[in-house]
């Protein structure tokens, strides 16, 4: 049976991942988008990342090439506080980089 949320709901889920995308890409630049897609896979579906990752892109927070997302940081003219974004993702995330690197 699938659980009924509501759009509060939804929002702050898709808060959460864009907030991964986010620390895990300014982490790992230049990260390829299969790697991230590996990543993120326990969190959400595929084509739920990709969905999400072109919102960032078209916020101008993210560079997307053929096989990369990397982050849009200091180039950006359209999001002044990007970097600031960035940081604050970097920090949700830091507690799994750790993780990652005792394995």
């Amino acid at each position: 049976m699938v659980k009924n949320i509501n759009n509060e709901q939804a929002n702050q889920a898709n808060a959460a991942i864009l907030t991964y995308i986010l620390g895990y890409i300014a982490w790992m630049a230049p990260i390829k988008k299969q790697d991230l897609i590996k990543l993120m896979i326990p969190k959400c579906t595929r084509w739920r990342l990709e969905v999400l990752a072109k919102s960032l892109k078209n916020a101008d927070l993210l560079i997307e090439t053929p096989n990369y997302w990397l982050p849009d940081i200091y180039k950006n003219t359209r999001e002044p506080n990007a970097k600031e974004i960035f940081l604050q993702a970097q920090s949700v995330v830091f507690p799994e980089i750790l993780k990652m690197l005792d394995e």
